[in-house]
C-alpha cells in the first residue's frame, strides 16, 4: 500500500527536486513508537558521518534538525548505542536492510529510519557569482513489529545556490530538510489511512503524467469519481509518471473498464501495474 498525500510538496527557492514516495504496506498502530534513526551524512569534506560506531558522536546537522520534527510526530527517537553498545560488524556506514533490522532490534526499536544524505558540488552561475551544491537523501522507513517490513521510501534531491561553498551546502541542507519534513508528513499520513482492503479489490494504474506534485494530486479525486471506484491513493511518484492505487467498491472488472474509458477520453496515457 502506498501513501496518500495530504500536503502538496513544492519546489522551494532554487531547488530542483525529484521525489519518489512509496508505501509498500502497513498495519501497525501509529504514535509512540520507538524509532531508531540510522541515517549517515556525508558532507563535502571528509567521509560519511554516523553515530552507530558507538564512539564520540559526530556532528550530523541534517538528521539533528529532522529529529525534533519526528518527536513532534509522536516518535521516541533513538540515536545512541546504549550501555551495551553494538556488535562490531554493525559499526560502519553502508548498512544493508538486514543490518538496519538487527541494529534497531538490538536497541528495542519498533521502527527504523535509515539511509544516506550526501552533498556534491554542481555547476553554479558564475555570472551571478554563485556556486551550487546538490543535496540528496535516500531514506527508508521500516517497521519491526509484528515482523520486519519496509513501509516507505523517500528519494529527494535539491540544489542550493550561494556565493560560497559553505553557504551553498547550508542552503541545500535547509531545502532538503524542508522536503524531508514534507515527505515524512506525507508518509505517515498515508500509513494512518491504510485499510485492510484485500489486494483482489485494488488496481494500480500508471499515468504518464509528470510535473509538480500538486498537479498530480489533482488526479486522485478524478480517479475516485469513476464508477466502481471508492478511493484513489497515491502509490508512487516518478520523474515522468505517477502511480495510483484504486480501491474498488465491488468487482474489479467494471471499475477497470470505467477507468480505462475515462482516461482514454481524457487522452491520458496509462497502463496497469498489478499489485
Amino acid at each position: 500500500m502506498k501513501i496518500s498525500l495530504t500536503n502538496a510538496v513544492f519546489l522551494r527557492g532554487c531547488a530542483a527536486m525529484v521525489a519518489t514516495i512509496g508505501i509498500l504496506a502497513a498495519s501497525a498502530a501509529l504514535g509512540g513508537e520507538r524509532l531508531v534513526v540510522l541515517v549517515e551524512e556525508q558532507r563535502l569534506e571528509g567521509g560519511p558521518r554516523f553515530w552507530w560506531h558507538c564512539g564520540e558522536r559526530a556532528e550530523l546537522p541534517f538528521i539533528d534538525a529532522l529529529l525534533p520534527h519526528l518527536v513532534r510526530l509522536g516518535r521516541v527517537t533513538i540515536k545512541r548505542c546504549g550501555p551495551d553498545g553494538l556488535h562490531e560488524t554493525f559499526r560502519r556506514p553502508g548498512l544493508r536492510a538486514s543490518d538496519v533490522v538487527n541494529i534497531a532490534s538490538a536497541l528495542d526499536g519498533d521502527e527504523a529510519l535509515a539511509g544516506t544524505v550526501r552533498y556534491q558540488v554542481r555547476t553554479g552561475d558564475p555570472s551571478l557569482g554563485l556556486v551550487a551544491v546538490n543535496a540528496r537523501a535516500e531514506l527508508r522507513w521500516t517497521a519491526l513489529v509484528p515482523r520486519a517490513q519496509e513501509l516507505g521510501t523517500l528519494s529527494l534531491s535539491v540544489d542550493g545556490f550561494a556565493p560560497t561553498l559553505g553557504e551553498a551546502q547550508a542552503k541545500a541542507r535547509e531545502l532538503l530538510l524542508s522536503q524531508a519534513i514534507d515527505g515524512v508528513d506525507v508518509l505517515l499520513a498515508g500509513l494512518a489511512g491504510v485499510s485492510d482492503v484485500a489486494a483482489a479489490d485494488r488496481l494500480r494504474i500508471i499515468l504518464e503524467v509528470g510535473g509538480p506534485i500538486a498537479k498530480r494530486l489533482a488526479l486522485a479525486p478524478i480517479l475516485a469519481g469513476f464508477p466502481g471506484v471508492s478511493s484513489a491513493r497515491l502509490h508512487a511518484v516518478r520523474k515522468a509518471s505517477t502511480i495510483f492505487e484504486l480501491t474498488c467498491k465491488g468487482p474489479v472488472d467494471p471499475a477497470r473498464t470505467a477507468v480505462t474509458a475515462g482516461l482514454d477520453a481524457a487522452r491520458i496515457a496509462w497502463s496497469f501495474d498489478e499489485p
